[in-house]
């Protein structure tokens, strides 16, 4: 009885294994700098708004060992947002003094994006282009002086990522990865009577593939 057990763990095991190896083409780690703007567009015109820098970290998987094509599954941690100046006024000085603050208000997601990948192979290194939908959970938000609407934001969205990589053979059981990718958002993470409110990133990552 005890053997018959074993045989049967035994080839559930060597099933899992099996299947893993199909499935699972590599894993990884990415971190990078993120390129983040919004569009608030009031009813008589658009905030002139800047570029915010700020972090994003993921971890991935790799489905489907295949020639050229594969599906990338991604846990991914990126802070969205946009910077813009205000004049400073005081009471002697109602219309501006003519300094400015800087304002970088920002609101922190959890991304799982799902991206169909396909790869051009060389001996060396591979390059691949990428895209896919994706779903954003919100996590923190960091007003900075525009609390009002930051706080108001929805606490999910769905977009879409494309992209374009490449990547080295596997050196030392690691391989080396760097891409770009522009992430649009379908719907306002914001949205009233007088303005609404949309995210887009664009992710410039480095990481492993094990």
């Amino acid at each position: 009885m005890r053997s018959y057990s074993k045989m049967i763990l035994l080839a559930a095991l060597s099933t899992v294994t099996m299947a893993h190896a199909q499935l699972v083409r590599s894993m990884g780690v990415k971190v990078g700098a993120v390129a983040a703007n919004q569009r608030w567009s009031y009813a008589f015109g658009d905030l002139n708004t800047d570029t915010r820098w700020g972090f994003t970290g993921s971890a991935f998987m790799e489905l489907l060992d295949i020639p050229v094509v594969s599906i990338i599954l991604e846990a991914q941690y990126t802070q969205k947002g946009m910077s813009f100046r205000t004049p400073v006024t005081t009471a002697a000085n109602p219309d501006a003094t003519g300094d400015f603050i800087t304002r970088r208000p920002r609101v922190d997601y959890l991304s799982i994006p799902l991206l169909a990948k396909a790869r051009w192979e060389t001996p060396v290194l591979d390059v691949y282009a990428m895209a896919g939908p994706r779903y954003d959970l919100l996590l923190t938000r960091h007003g900075d002086g525009v609390d009002i609407v930051i706080d108001q934001f929805r606490s999910a969205e769905a977009g879409a990522t494309i992209g374009l990589g490449i990547e080295t053979r596997q050196l030392l059981s690691v391989g080396l990865l760097a891409e770009v990718r522009y992430n649009l958002s379908f719907g306002d993470a914001f949205s009233a009577d007088l303005l609404t409110v949309r995210n887009h990133t664009i992710d410039l990552m480095a990481g492993v593939r094990l």
